[in-house]
């Protein structure tokens, strides 16, 4: 099925590859990342093209470019979903997935992809059998946060309240007694031009990674008002999803009446359930979005985005990134950034860049903060060959503009929020003798994230 299996860095340079069949050309990663690169090209940025009798098969992830090749015909689904296998597996072996690791693990990783496929056909993907099968012990390179006390005197410490991310980027062989838990919740939403909303639609996971001694039970319960399926009821539920699937390593007797999910863990990252919510209109999106255009001149335009946060002040999203394409014919852009609750650190907080060849601003926002408004204003000099600065009817030429401002889109992440209100009321971890032993119960440490991001978050300018 798979001809070769290689991993490019951002800049093009080979970090992994391996043939499987030798049935394709030397130099086959330079041809790639030579289209895949090329604006001009017919398969600029595509997740799937053919080129001279090969279809190349790439996703993106922490910078890289891991891609498959093949000769035949395979089913595109199959192959993306063995690419995210793949990257999973790595950073479950590496403990993280970056190109230093993958350098610094190159001997364990080319291990593990000669355990993962035998001449291109995939043999398994399973974590805990691939477990006995790597003998290599990986480089660690990040530095894990340690209880240790100040110049690592190993003083004893109070427990903390949390931990840094970089906690869950160990190998799952270093083992440590804790369990990590999140609940991912991705966005798409599509908003009109007074800011309404015309579809929406959460799609959440819980995911677990578990780094605990031995094989115990694990006991999860989520909220008792989670009502999955129909309207039926729906105002009497605090949280509704429409459809949940679960993993079939989950024991669901319990969770009809209960909503009580338990299962022995496995190596690695397990991806337990996934759920989703379509067009709840009782669900209020992180952020709305208000655009105006208000034309001043055949060659000059003014244009307003005002972005509010509807989340709580408590919560800040961090890394947002707002992109606005401009008319086609612009031949300048000046920009204006200001808040509509709070202008203090405003250019410490706010950044802006216009690319002319793109025809693109981009807006950058560090840290936004929740029940706040962020407001941009971008005075756009067209050129007269356009066609929307030609003599006429202002309205038309006001029309025409607004057709080629957008629509705006919208990155970022919100830590600990949780958008369609399914919460975790325990976990539970068992032992021989039960569940929660007293004994280990102050040794297992179990942490719990909530993280919200946007998926396709845009609106509509026209």
């Amino acid at each position: 099925m798979i001809t070769h299996f290689f991993v490019l860095s951002n800049r093009g340079d080979k970090i992994i590859s391996r043939n499987y069949r030798y049935d394709i050309f030397d130099g086959v990663e330079d041809l790639f990342f030579h289209h895949i690169r090329n604006e001009n090209g017919p398969h600029y940025q595509k997740p799937v093209f053919n080129q001279q009798g090969i279809n190349f098969f790439h996703v993106r992830k922490a910078g890289l470019y891991v891609v498959c090749t093949s000769r035949d015909n395979p089913s595109p689904v199959t192959i993306f979903e063995i690419l995210e296998r793949a990257c999973v597996l790595i950073r479950d072996f590496t403990g993280q997935l970056s190109e230093d690791s993958i350098r610094k693990n190159f001997v364990l990783v080319y291990e593990l992809l000669d355990e993962l496929f035998d001449f291109g056909h995939v043999q398994t993907t399973q974590t805990n059998i691939l477990t006995y099968c790597v003998q290599n012990e990986p480089v660690e390179t990040v530095d894990v946060p340690t209880t240790s006390g100040l110049f690592n005197l190993n003083i004893p410490l109070v427990d903390p309240k949390t931990v840094k991310s970089t906690a869950t980027c160990l190998p799952i062989t270093k083992k440590n007694d804790q369990i990590f838990v999140d609940v991912l919740e991705r966005i798409n939403c599509e908003f009109s031009n007074k800011g309404e909303i015309i579809r929406s639609e959460i799609i959440g996971q819980l995911i677990v990674k578990s780094y605990l001694l031995g094989n115990p039970l694990i006991r999860i319960a989520l909220n008792n008002d989670l009502q999955i399926g129909s309207e039926q009821n729906a105002s009497y539920a605090l949280s509704r999803v429409d459809c949940m699937n679960f993993n079939e390593i989950l024991n669901l007797e319990e969770f009809e009446y209960g909503r009580q999910l338990s299962f022995y863990p496995q190596d690695g990252e397990i991806n337990l359930l996934n759920y989703r919510v379509t067009n709840n209109l009782n669900i209020l999106m992180p952020f709305r979005i208000f655009p105006e255009i208000n034309q001043v001149s055949n060659f000059k335009v003014e244009a307003y985005f005002k972005i509010r946060a509807d989340f709580q002040n408590t919560t800040s999203a961090t890394n947002v990134l707002v992109k606005i394409p401009v008319p086609k014919n612009s031949i300048g852009v000046n920009v204006n950034i200001s808040s509509g609750s709070n202008e203090k650190d405003t250019s410490s907080q706010h950044s802006y860049e216009y690319k002319q060849n793109e025809q693109v601003v981009i807006w950058g926002i560090k840290k936004f903060q929740g029940q706040t408004e962020q407001i941009i204003k971008l005075r756009v000099t067209l050129s007269a060959s356009g066609e929307n600065s030609t003599s006429g009817n202002n309205e038309n030429n006001l029309s025409l503009v607004k057709r080629q401002f957008g629509p705006l889109s919208m990155r970022f992440e919100i830590p600990m929020h949780n958008m369609s209100g399914l919460q975790l009321r325990y976990l539970k971890i068992g032992t021989e003798g039960g569940l929660d032993d007293s004994k280990n119960k102050t040794k297992q440490k179990r942490w719990v994230r909530y993280v919200t991001q946007a998926g396709s978050y845009c609106g509509r300018v026209y």
